[in-house]
């Protein structure tokens, strides 16, 4: 990936190219709206960074300093991959949980549900992203099992929100390559949601760009439970015998795997709004998955943020156990 040009992001557009694929362009607006994250730590940094200056003179850090220190992050928060990185640094499934749509909101003055609306403004940019610069499989959380904990006002309208959502995006996840699954206890769900559901799967079944997995309803503990179960009940039927299960036969009968044979289990897991636990999201998938976690709300989380994301994925080492 080449590096990103030293003038201000505010000025232009940057060009991130990949060791493999296309080049992914960030639009000036884009990292515009960026720049406002990091003016905190702009004035801390220069604050730091000043100190000794300001010890001389008495002066504050003049504003060309501030410019200088808030580009910079911009650059580092992007964090290109490095030229030697090696030729799988894209990974070809990526896993997301969104997180912070009501902080988000709250922090404007908004009601909650103005900040699940962004954060389908979020996913479909991040849709567009993704196949872009060459992820096959995009799994995100969408709706746990334990959100149902939440006021009836909210979890009503995230369902309504779904329906609306898949019924408004179908036509353009169709018409660009996308290929649409839903795990959970999907068949627990409202009547009208689900059967938008099946028709989404039907008539994206056959694309090839890019699977998104929606998790909605999910739990990955009552996933791995539930595998358990019809493994016993065939064994109890004498399908198999208890040694013949292995990992790869268990693995089979989670629900994601429906999804995950093409795409594997993901490479890259990444959480927003600055949380650091995986939240009973595809705990046996996650095995071997390279976590990132950023204090991006998700309805702020750009496509700068995925690229940041990526490229630490490019930085790290695999090395599934051994050396």
């Amino acid at each position: 990936m080449q590096g990103a040009s030293s003038r201000p992001p505010s000025a232009q557009a940057s060009c991130v190219r990949f060791s493999s694929g296309p080049s992914l362009r960030i639009p000036a607006e884009v990292i515009g709206r960026r720049r406002k994250s990091f003016d905190a730590r702009a004035e801390r940094d220069v604050s730091s960074c000043s100190l000794q200056s300001t010890s001389v003179n008495g002066s504050a850090p003049s504003s060309e300093a501030k410019e200088r220190v808030v580009n910079e992050n911009i650059v580092e928060d992007a964090a290109l991959v490095p030229p030697n990185a090696q030729e799988n640094a894209i990974p070809k499934h990526v896993a997301i949980i969104m997180d912070g749509n009501g902080r988000w909101a709250k922090e404007r003055g908004k009601p909650t549900a103005f900040g699940h609306e962004r954060g389908v403004a979020a996913l479909r940019r991040t849709v567009v992203c993704c196949r872009r610069c060459g992820v096959k499989g995009l799994t995100v959380f969408a709706f746990s099992t334990e959100n149902w904990r939440r006021g009836k006002d909210e979890t009503s309208f995230l369902l309504s929100l779904a329906e609306n959502s898949l019924f408004n995006q179908l036509d353009e996840l169709a018409s660009n390559g996308v290929r649409l699954r839903f795990i959970g206890l999907v068949n627990s769900l409202p009547k009208s949601l689900q059967a938008k559901i099946r028709i989404a799967e039907m008539r994206t079944a056959e694309n090839q760009e890019l699977v998104l997995t929606v998790a909605f309803n999910y739990s990955g503990r009552y996933d791995i439970a539930n595998a358990a179960q019809r493994i016993a009940q065939r064994v109890e039927r004498g399908e198999i015998k208890a040694e013949e299960v292995t990992q790869d036969s268990f693995a089979e009968e989670l629900d994601g795997r429906k999804s995950f044979r093409e795409v594997g289990d993901p490479d890259l897991l990444i959480r927003t709004s600055g949380e650091k636990r995986l939240s009973n999201f595809l705990l046996w998938d996650f095995a071997y998955t390279e976590l990132y976690f950023t204090d991006v709300n998700w309805p702020d989380f750009e496509e700068v943020d995925l690229m940041a994301a990526i490229a630490e994925f490019g930085r790290r080492q695999r090395r599934y156990g051994g050396r």
